[in-house]
Order: structure tokens, then sequence, then C-alpha cells
């Protein structure tokens, strides 16, 4: 179980380097946004707006799984069986409301899945920002090809 942490930490901790990304694609959006000058204003903002949300809720995510990468880094560096620090763990996420009481005990399947599942979720969210930026530069082409 231990290598499971070790390996799924590793993959968490490639986060960062996803969150950077994303903020290039964000600041690549922005930059394209700022070109259109011929486009009507609330579009822009609106535009700008759905970059910034997607960007705090990709920044959210990594911020997750860092802390994530971090605990399972710690775990498979512990000494103490499995089932003890388990339990030492779901009491001080409950003590600092990081986890609600219904969630403790869970198997470390199910927790497992669930660092796998938040790791994807913030690929998924660096791929739409990216999608966002395509369409943004196919909209910008269009935009300067017609005003010529």
């Amino acid at each position: 179980m231990k290598m499971n942490f070790t390996v799924l930490s590793r993959l968490l901790q490639s986060a960062r380097g996803l969150l950077l990304s994303g903020y290039a694609a964000f600041a690549f959006s922005f930059m394209l946004l700022l070109l259109q000058s011929n486009s009507p204003g609330l579009y822009r903002f609106s535009a700008l707006l759905f970059c910034l949300l997607l960007l705090a809720a990709h920044h959210y995510l990594s911020m997750r799984a860092l802390f994530d990468a971090r605990l399972l880094d710690a775990l498979a560096q512990s000494e103490q069986p499995l089932h003890e620090i388990t339990a030492d763990l779901d009491q001080s996420l409950i003590q600092f409301k990081l986890m609600p009481q219904a969630k403790a005990g869970r198997g470390w399947t199910e927790r497992l899945q669930g660092c796998i599942r938040l790791f994807k979720a913030q690929a998924c969210l660096l791929f739409m920002q990216y999608l966002v930026l395509i369409c943004l530069a196919f909209w910008t082409l269009t935009i300067n090809h017609q005003a010529i």
C-alpha cells in the first residue's frame, strides 16, 4: 500500500505543472481579448470572467491535489501501522473542517480513487482553458480578417 501512496503522490505533484500551464493559457487568452478591440465590450467581459472562473477552479483543484500529494508522501514515509495513521488523519481532517464527519473511516481504495478523480478534474479544467484559448484565437483571427 505504501508504494501506492508514493506513486499517487508523485502523480499529484505534477499538478503544479498543470497549474502553470493553466496560468499560461489564461495569460494568452487575456492577451487575445485585449487584441479584440472591435468586439463588443460585453463579449470581452464575459469571456474574461469565464477565463477567470476556469483559472480559479483550476487553482483550487491544484491546491487540493498538492495537499493530498503531501499527505500521501507523509503516509508513505510513516512507520505507524496504516489503521492507526488513518484514524489520526481522519481526526485531524475533521478537526480542521477539511473533511466531513461522514467520510471518516473510508477505505484506502476509495480515497485513492478520489485523488485520481481530483487529478483528472484538474486535467479536464486545463483542457477547457486551452479550448477557450483556441476559440479566442480563432475569433480574433476572424475579426481581424474581416477588418482588413
